[in-house]
C-alpha cells in the first residue's frame, strides 16, 4: 500500500476539513472510516488524520475489525479517540486466519473471501472493555454489527443473532458491575 507524503496528507486533511464544513452547514457530521487496505489504516495514520483535521468538523468511524487488522489495539484506539467517534462498526477477527493472511500476503479482498473477519463473539477480539469505553463516555450514536464473511459458509442471520446476544450479554454484565 502506498503511503501518503507530507504534502498529500496536508491536501487530504484540508479536503476533509472543507467537506466537514459543508456537512456542518447542512446539519450533518463528516465521519471518516479508517479501513484496511487504505492510506488510513495503521495506528500512526489514524492518529495523524485526527491531528491534522479539525475536531469540530471531522469525526471518526471506529471499526474494531479494521482497527485490529491495521495493527491497532482496538481498545486503546477507542480510548484515545473517544471524543471523535461518531459511528461504530463492531466487527470481530479470526486471528489465526489473519495470521495466515499475513503469512501468505493476502490482499484485502482475499481476506474477505477467506473470512478473516466475522461478527462479534465469533472471533478473537474482546469486546467487553471496548463496550465499557463506549458506554461510559457515553457514546450515543449507531453501532453496526458487521461480519464481512462468506455468507455461503456462515449464515448471516444466525451469526447476527449470536452477535447481538453476545453484545447484549456484555452490556448487561457491564451495567451489573457498575450498579
Amino acid at each position: 500500500m502506498k503511503r501518503l507524503t507530507d504534502r498529500e496528507w496536508k491536501v487530504f486533511a484540508e479536503g476533509l476539513n472543507l467537506a466537514g464544513e459543508i456537512c456542518r452547514e447542512l446539519g450533518m457530521k463528516l465521519v471518516y472510516h479508517h479501513h484496511a487496505g487504505t492510506v488510513v489504516e495503521r495506528p500512526e495514520e489514524i492518529d495523524h488524520l485526527m491531528e491534522l483535521t479539525d475536531p469540530e468538523l471531522v469525526f471518526l468511524l471506529y471499526d474494531t475489525g479494521h482497527a485490529y487488522y491495521g495493527g491497532n489495539d482496538p481498545l486503546e484506539l477507542a480510548k484515545k479517540h473517544i471524543n471523535r467517534i461518531k459511528y461504530v462498526h463492531l466487527k470481530d477477527v479470526r486471528i489465526e486466519r489473519l495470521e495466515e493472511a499475513r503469512a501468505n500476503k493476502w490482499d484485502f479482498k482475499t481476506c474477505i473471501r477467506n473470512s478473516v473477519f466475522t461478527l462479534p463473539g465469533s472471533g478473537g477480539l474482546e469486546f467487553k472493555e471496548i463496550l465499557r469505553v463506549l458506554l461510559e463516555h457515553p457514546y450515543s450514536g449507531w453501532a453496526m454489527l458487521e461480519g464481512e464473511q462468506d455468507p455461503s459458509k456462515y449464515n448471516p442471520f444466525e451469526f447476527t443473532q449470536r452477535a447481538l446476544q453476545h453484545i447484549q450479554t456484555l452490556v448487561r454484565e457491564i451495567k451489573e458491575e457498575t450498579e
